[in-house]
């Protein structure tokens, strides 16, 4: 969309998890970003989708463990406001 969320964007957003798992497990980039610069798991956690955001992660592991190291959730990436996600979870309470 005009966002330029990716189908990832909306499944973390929507807490979908059976789609969340179709997807990476399809190959979907972990850490597309929407032209405000927030990734899956920055939607995950703003929108309080803790299931979606542990299921990232540990499918992130998975292609961590298969060797796709250059596939995997990038703890550091920022936002359009220049936030981590610790730092975006920590304001989130």
């Amino acid at each position: 969309d005009c966002s330029g969320s990716t189908p990832l964007h909306f499944a973390c957003g929507s807490g979908d998890l059976d789609t969340l798992t179709a997807l990476i497990e399809a190959g979907a980039p972990l850490n597309a970003e929407r032209c405000d610069g927030a990734t899956p798991a920055h939607v995950a956690i703003a929108l309080a989708r803790l299931s979606a955001l542990q299921l990232l992660v540990q499918l992130s592991e998975r292609r961590r463990a298969a060797g796709q190291s250059s596939e995997v959730l990038k703890y550091d990436a920022t936002d359009g406001c220049n936030r981590t996600l610790m730092q975006l979870a920590a304001t989130r309470g």
